[in-house]
């Protein structure tokens, strides 16, 4: 799992800049934050309460980062994680997720193609 966890930041953290171009950008807007041909960082602001709907991410291993707040997570309908600022949820996307934010919550989810 380790492996996996290195190698996807690796795949993700190496964009094509120009030479001319800054070598980071800072990235704090809500959404898809960066996209390319082995994955998607995906940066989420939650309400107390607010849920994320059941669905899954097939072809996909999810790397599941609790930046601030609280948030309970439940994989498959039954296997429920009580995550806190800080803490990170690894697991492949075949299956299903679904969460409520127990606290104003910010989550940075990556997903990384098998």
């Amino acid at each position: 799992m380790k492996t996996l966890l290195t190698a996807a930041l690796i795949a993700l953290a190496v964009p094509a800049f120009a030479a001319d171009a800054p070598a980071g950008k800072v990235l704090s807007e809500e959404g898809k934050v960066f996209h390319n041909t082995n994955g998607t960082v995906v940066r989420k602001a939650l309400k107390s309460g607010e849920k994320i709907d059941r669905h899954n991410h097939e072809g996909e291993d999810i790397i599941f980062n609790v930046m601030s707040g609280k948030i309970t997570v439940t994989l498959n309908d039954g296997e429920v994680h009580e995550l806190n600022a800080g803490d990170t949820l690894v697991f492949n996307g075949k299956n299903y997720i679904s969460a409520v934010a127990g606290a104003d919550t910010v989550v940075v989810i990556t997903l990384v193609k098998e």
